[in-house]
């Protein structure tokens, strides 16, 4: 086994969407690494819109790899089955690397969709796991509005009734979404995002299944393909309204310092901490990613005194080799916001 005993970070894959916009570039610094797509905004007669920001991944659209350090160029995926001390891999994930971790710009809001649970991905696609993820918005704009699960009593056929008329929007759950507002959406959530910016991290699977776009058209005329009949079977019909989570506080020792647990379920543990001054934490033997949701941050290996500036929209991967390490905001009279993403405790 091999020991990576530093914080990493990786490449950004950004991906164009429809209803993606400039928010990535803009508000948190991203920029296109895609040798894919080399000049394609130039050639385009509109701007390219960026919907999403893969910051950790081991999906074959796209692999990450580390950016700088002794591990630059490695992969993620090299790194997941060469350490020997991430975390446990017996979730009945085949060893894979258990999240997608992502930036979301829902300026032009997503299709209406559907994940499947882990038997519809088998039966269906083929794939080996379903989808469930979890949102942290970050920003809003003033036309913003979330839409997670289904009003209650709304039956599979009331629902049909209403994406064949167009209507479908009478059947979901929506409201305005408020900058630190979690959602938890396991798969077969009914949902749909517009005018916000999000943090999202899923189970490592890209299976979407769309209900509904809008009726909107590419700049050719097209129209994305819909995925009814698969979506219609993959809902929770018993779901009901889905709310941001009410998170819990944690007991942190020290002024200055703030968290609250947000969720946790069998695939994954968030934690969100506000931070204004030098805060030590030590999580050795497991691994943990770090997203930083609002200011910017200076992170500091202890153990060797590396530190790494870093700014809003910058993820960071911790080895279970680190040992400790201490955040800090990077300017003294400012504050600065992190999500903690880690294995759920064993129960």
């Amino acid at each position: 086994m091999t020991k990576f005993n530093e914080p990493l970070l990786f490449d950004t894959y950004l991906r164009p969407q429809i209803w993606g916009g400039d928010g990535l570039a803009r508000l948190l610094g991203k920029r296109s690494q895609n040798p894919s797509i080399p000049g394609e905004a130039d050639r385009l007669t509109e701007p390219l819109l960026f919907g999403e920001a893969w910051e950790l991944s081991t999906l074959p659209e796209h692999v990450s790899r580390v950016v700088s350090g002794p591990s630059h160029e490695k992969s993620l995926a090299e790194i997941w089955r060469q350490s020997s001390a991430a975390m446990p891999k017996s979730d009945g994930a085949c060893g894979e690397f258990p999240w997608l971790v992502k930036w979301l710009d829902c300026h032009g809001g997503l299709s209406l969709q559907v994940h499947p649970d882990d038997e519809a991905a088998r039966t269906v696609l083929g794939q080996s796991r379903g989808k469930s993820e979890a949102w942290i918005v970050v920003g809003v704009e003033p036309h913003a509005r979330i839409s997670t699960g289904l009003l209650d009593g709304v039956t599979r056929e009331d629902f049909e009734s209403h994406l064949a008329t167009g209507t479908v929007e009478k059947c979901l759950h929506s409201f305005e979404p408020r900058v630190g507002d979690c959602l938890s959406l396991p798969a077969g959530t009914v949902h749909t995002a517009r005018g916000v910016m999000l943090a999202e991290i899923q189970q490592p699977s890209d299976a979407t299944f769309r209900l509904f776009d809008w009726n909107r058209r590419d700049a050719s005329g097209r129209s994305r393909p819909l995925h009814r009949e698969w979506g219609l079977n993959a809902i929770d019909w018993q779901q009901g309204p889905v709310a941001p989570i009410v998170s819990t506080p944690l007991a942190l020792v020290g002024e200055g310092i703030s968290g609250e647990a947000l969720l946790e379920t069998d695939w994954v543990r968030l934690e969100r901490f506000t931070v204004t001054r030098p805060w030590t934490t030590t999580r050795t033997g497991v691994l943990t990613v770090w997203m930083i949701l609002a200011g910017n941050a200076v992170l500091l290996d202890v153990s060797n005194g590396t530190r790494y500036e870093l700014s809003c929209g910058a993820t960071v991967l911790i080895p279970g080799e680190v040992g400790s390490i201490e955040w800090s905001p990077s300017s003294a009279d400012q504050s600065c916001t992190l999500l903690s993403i880690g294995q759920a405790r064993l129960r």
